[in-house]
């Protein structure tokens, strides 16, 4: 049952005693109303425990992909959008469970390595920059595909090149390179 009132979510509420946590779980899956209702009228307010009651994505659920059963806010979608340092190395890890949008410092020639839990369908972007000697180069792991192959960075100093992808397969990722857009 959807409550499309709160006077409806306060009538069912009395009616169990006054037991707001056990008046939701009764209800069975919540409809996007009644959870409206509630973060409303009294999870933002007094009954933070209320957050049991319902099931809310974590951004490291987001990041992960794989729940079926949990809403999402706001807060937490931006927050799984928030971009990620990767770890300079001769060869890159790249984590897709750990990020959608991320930044890496080229402190050498460095490969950018084959996604791990790459999501079909996740889409984002990687910031290239340039440390302070420049002229770095980036090769691309077998899985990272793009028309013409692999680009040639911006190589000033500082240069900061985005190159945005989409996860076709797990050993298919389209990518292409904005050079140090303005």
């Amino acid at each position: 049952m959807a409550f499309k009132t709160l006077q409806q979510l306060t009538a069912a509420t009395d009616a169990q005693g006054g037991d707001l946590i056990a008046t939701v779980r009764s209800t069975g899956p919540l409809q996007s109303l009644t959870l409206a209702l509630l973060r409303s009228t009294y999870l933002d307010v007094a009954y933070a425990p209320l957050a049991e009651a319902f099931l809310i994505a974590t951004v490291a659920d987001i990041l992960a992909g794989t729940s079926t059963t949990k809403g999402m806010t706001p807060g937490d979608a931006y927050g799984a959008f928030a971009e990620v340092a990767l770890t300079d190395a001769a060869t890159i890890a790249v984590d897709m469970s750990a990020f959608l949008n991320a930044a890496v410092t080229l402190g050498g020639n460095r490969t950018l390595g084959n996604p791990t839990n790459p999501k079909v369908g996740q889409t984002g972007y990687i910031r290239l920059i340039q440390d302070a000697t420049g002229s770095r180069t980036l090769a691309f792991g077998s899985a990272w595909k793009r028309q013409g192959g692999a680009p040639t960075l911006s190589t000033a100093a500082g240069a900061v090149d985005v190159l945005v992808y989409e996860v076709i397969s797990a050993s298919y990722v389209l990518y292409d390179v904005k050079l140090n857009p303005s």
